[in-house]
C-alpha cells in the first residue's frame, strides 16, 4: 500500500520523485565532502595556533596569533589551522580574515569568542571574514560573537566570493546576523550546525542584486534555536537573487520574528530573480512571526520555483505578490495565507498542494490545485477563495469543523471533485457568479442551489 501511495504521489507530482532522487545525490555529495574533510585534515600541512602563541584561557587576545597561523597556511598554498581544545575560549578583539584557498579551520571542543571590549576603532563588526577563499572548511568550532552584553557584532561568520565550502559540526551564536553567505558564493554545504542568540538573522543568503551570483547552497540538519531581541527578519533569510538552495532536515525553534523567509528588496536598480528554493523535512515551532514568509516585491524583483516537501509548522505559512511555481507536498500547517494578506498586491500563480493537513486556507491565486488536503477548521471558515481567483481545483479534499462555512467560494467558479464536506455550519457559500461545480462529492446537506451539480454527489445528512 505504501508503495502504491508513493507511485500515485509521483504520478501527480513528478517533482516529488525528482526531489527524492536529488536528495540521494546530496547524501552521496555530503559523504564525499566529509571524507575529503577527513583526508585533508589528516594529510594537509597542519598549523597549530598554539605554536603561534594562541591560548584558550578566556583572557589572552589571540587575534594576532590566530591570524598568523592562517597567514602561514595561506602562504603554504593551503593547510589545516588546528585549534587545540580548551575549557576556556580563544578570545579575540578584532576580525579574523581568510583570503587564501584550501584552508581548513579545525577545532572540535574549541571556542573562538569576541572579547567584551573588542576593538571598535576600525569598524570591527565580524568575528570571521572569508573573502575570495575557495575550498574553505570550518569544522567543530564554536564561534561566539558575544553580542548580548555589548554593542552588537554585525556577523559571526561572513563569506563572500567563496566557491566550494563545508561548514560542519559548528555552533555559531550571538550577533545581529550569525552565518551569512553573500554574493559570488557557490557550492557551499552547511551541515550539522546550530545557530543561537541572533538578533536579525540566524542563517542568511544574499546575491546583493547580482541574480544567480550566490547559488548552489545546501543546509543539512542545521537548526536555529533561541533568538534574542526583536528578531526583525527571519531566522533563515534568502534574498536578492540567490538561486538553487536546498534546506533539508532543518528547523527554527523558540524565536522572535519569522521562521523561513524568502524575499527581495525594492531598492535595487536592476531586476532580481530569486528562485529554486527547496525545503525538505523542515519544521518551525514557537516563533512570534510568520512560520514561512515568501514573497515577490515588484514585477521585476520576483521569487519563483519554491518547493516544500514534508514540512510542518505550528503557525502561519504566508506567500504573497506574484509568487509563482510552488509545490507544497506533505506536512501540517496551522494556516496557509496564499496571496491573501494586508501587503498583497497581485495574486499567486501556478500552485500545487497535496497531502497536507491544515486548519484553514485563505487563497488569492490564478492556477491552484489542492489534492488530498485535510482541513479541520478551528475558526469560522475552512477554505476561503478571494474574489478574483481563477482556475481553482479541489480534488479528494476533506473540510470539516468550520463554525460558519466549510468552503467560502465568493464568486469563484471553482472545480470541486470527490471532496467530503461535513460537520460545518454551512458546507459551501457562494456570492454571485457562475458558482462552483461539484462532482462526486459527499456533502452534508447536499449540493447548494447556487452550485452546479456535475453528478455523482452524495448527501450525507444535514445539521
Amino acid at each position: 500500500m505504501a508503495k502504491n501511495n508513493v507511485q500515485q504521489a509521483e504520478q501527480y507530482n513528478p517533482q516529488r520523485k525528482l526531489i527524492m532522487n536529488t536528495r540521494t545525490i546530496f547524501k552521496v555529495r555530503l559523504i564525499v565532502s566529509f571524507l575529503l574533510l577527513m583526508v585533508s585534515a589528516a594529510f594537509a600541512v597542519q598549523f597549530d595556533v598554539s605554536d603561534y602563541g594562541a591560548r584558550p584561557d578566556g583572557v589572552t587576545n589571540n587575534a594576532s596569533a590566530i591570524q598568523a597561523a592562517i597567514n602561514a597556511a595561506q602562504s603554504a598554498g593551503g593547510g589545516t589551522v588546528f585549534f587545540p581544545p580548551g575549557k576556556a575560549p580563544y578570545i579575540v578583539r578584532s576580525t579574523i580574515t581568510i583570503k587564501g584557498d584550501n584552508i581548513t579551520l579545525l577545532g572540535y571542543d574549541a571556542t573562538i569568542k569576541m572579547a567584551y571590549n573588542r576593538d571598535t576603532a576600525h569598524e570591527i563588526n565580524k568575528l570571521i571574514l572569508a573573502n575570495g577563499a575557495d575550498k574553505l572548511t570550518i569544522a567543530g568550532l564554536t564561534l561566539d560573537g558575544n553580542s548580548k552584553s555589548q554593542q552588537q557584532l554585525g556577523y559571526v561568520l561572513l563569506l563572500r566570493d567563496v566557491k566550494g565550502g563545508l561548514i560542519k559540526d559548528c555552533h555559531l551564536k550571538s550577533a545581529v546576523v550569525v552565518m551569512h553567505f553573500a554574493r559570488d558564493c557557490s557550492d557551499i554545504i552547511s551541515r550539522d550546525c546550530l545557530v543561537s542568540d541572533w538578533f536579525h538573522d540566524a542563517y542568511s543568503l544574499t546575491a546583493e542584486n547580482r541574480t544567480g551570483s550566490c547559488h548552489d547552497i545546501t543546509y543539512l540538519n542545521c537548526h536555529a534555536i533561541g533568538s534574542f531581541g526583536k528578531g526583525r527578519d527571519g531566522a533563515w533569510e534568502f534574498e536578492d537573487g540567490v538561486q538553487n538552495v536546498w534546506v533539508i532536515d532543518c528547523s527554527v525553534q523558540n524565536a522572535n520574528g519569522n521562521g523561513f523567509t524568502v524575499k527581495n528588496h525594492t531598492t535595487w536598480p536592476k531586476p532580481q530573480v530569486t528562485r529554486n528554493i527547496n525545503y525538505i523535512n523542515c519544521y518551525v515551532t514557537n516563533v512570534t512571526g510568520k512560520n514561512w514568509y515568501l514573497h515577490s516585491r515588484t514585477e521585476t524583483n520576483v521569487v519563483r520555483d519554491i518547493t516544500l516537501i514534508n514540512c510542518s509548522a505550528d503557525g502561519r505559512l504566508v506567500m504573497l505578490n506574484d509568487l509563482q511555481n510552488v509545490v507544497i507536498s506533505g506536512g501540517r500547517f496551522s494556516g496557509l495565507e496564499l496571496g491573501v494578506h494586508n501587503n498583497a498586491k497581485t495574486p499567486l500563480k501556478n500552485f500545487r498542494i497535496d497531502n497536507i493537513q491544515a486548519n484553514k486556507f485563505n487563497i488569492w491565486a490564478e492556477g491552484i490545485d489542492l489534492t488530498n488536503v485535510s482541513v479541520h477548521a478551528e475558526g469560522d471558515i475552512g477554505i476561503k477563495l478571494k474574489d478574483g481567483c481563477r482556475d481553482v481545483k479541489l480534488d479528494s479534499c476533506t473540510i470539516t469543523g468550520a463554525k460558519k462555512v466549510g468552503i467560502d467560494c465568493g464568486n469563484v467558479p471553482a472545480v470541486i471533485n470527490n471532496c467530503f464536506l461535513w460537520d460545518n455550519a454551512v458546507s459551501i457559500a457562494v456570492n454571485g457568479g457562475a458558482g462552483p461545480i461539484l462532482t462526486g462529492c459527499h456533502i452534508e446537506g447536499g449540493v447548494p442551489s447556487q452550485c452546479r451539480d456535475g453528478g455523482g454527489n452524495v448527501t450525507i445528512g444535514s445539521r
